[in-house]
């Protein structure tokens, strides 16, 4: 898998750790135009919870993911509904260290209104992550999940 003599950065096994959980977790669905994709449904902050992965890799790993064309989403969760991911592909090393330049590289300089554009649409993205981290946290609190439960 890897043409280097040292092991993989962390993240990428990270990267490869939600992209086998949201795979064994996927269906086989239709598309409207008839093409079979496979589709993971589900809380992607409470896939990370049960892989014990620390939340401040959530934007990472999705990021690079995305950015390697395995996964595509469909959907995106927040309060109590389900973010929906077309899984693609098997992440490897050669797109994780491209992706990681595409997404390292510095953007040239931009206009005042898009750097507020931006702000607010990462704000959005990061609002609607803890509304479904949340969500995630109230359905384990529902279920008894809870630590601290009396046994």
């Amino acid at each position: 898998m890897l043409e280097h003599d040292s092991a993989p950065p962390t993240l990428f096994e990270h990267v490869c750790r939600v992209f086998q959980a949201m795979q064994q977790r996927a269906v086989l669905q239709k598309t409207d135009d008839g093409q079979d994709i496979l589709v993971y449904e589900g809380f992607t902050t409470a896939l990370f919870n049960e892989l014990e992965l620390s939340i401040p890799y959530y934007t990472k790993v999705l990021r690079h993911l995305k950015a390697m064309s395995c996964v595509k989403q469909l959907r995106r969760g927040g309060g109590s509904a389900m973010s929906r991911w077309e899984v693609i592909k098997e992440p490897n090393f050669l797109d994780y260290e491209a992706a990681a330049v595409q997404i390292d590289r510095k953007l040239p300089a931009v206009s005042k209104q898009s750097v507020a554009e931006q702000m607010i649409s990462d704000l959005t993205g990061r609002v609607d992550d803890l509304e479904e981290w949340q969500a995630a946290i109230m359905q384990a609190l529902k279920n008894g999940d809870a630590n601290g439960e009396p046994g």
